[in-house]
């Protein structure tokens, strides 16, 4: 029976919302990038000056919700095998606290619900009981 499961499960979980947060991004980059209506719907309703500022303000959020999501997710997953393979669990929580803190300077203010969810699994990783085995003395007294 593993006793890491908490913090096995909490990484795993941060890895699926640095996975979330690399699609999310690399999503809105495509779609600025293949939406054609996105372009003529917005010069209608404003004027060439903003569709363009629109334009490049969402491919920017995206190509940076993109790398700091996918950078933060590679760096959660090797945390992650570290810690099935209970190698080191405190680098692994080092590792995460590490992504956690470069995901929200990437991405300040968006980044930030990843980055305390990771940073949070780093912390309970850090803070997990080791796994000790003590060996079986019988009683000699009898």
């Amino acid at each position: 029976m593993r006793r890491r499961s908490i913090e096995i499960t909490t990484c795993s979980i941060s890895v699926a919302a640095a996975s979330a947060q690399a699609l999310f991004g690399g999503f809105s980059y495509l779609a600025v990038q293949m939406d054609p209506m996105m372009t003529r719907y917005s010069h209608i309703k404003n004027n060439d000056i903003t569709v363009r500022g629109i334009q490049s303000s969402l491919l920017s959020f995206g190509s940076h919700a993109f790398f700091a999501g996918l950078l933060c997710m590679l760096m959660s997953l090797i945390a992650l095998l570290f810690l099935v393979k209970n190698r080191t669990p405190k680098f692994s929580g080092l590792l995460l606290l590490l992504a956690g803190v470069v995901n929200s300077l990437i991405l300040f203010g968006t980044g930030l619900p990843v980055g305390i969810i990771v940073v949070i699994a780093g912390i309970i990783v850090i803070t997990g009981k080791s796994v000790v085995h003590t060996p079986y003395l019988p009683n000699h007294d009898q």
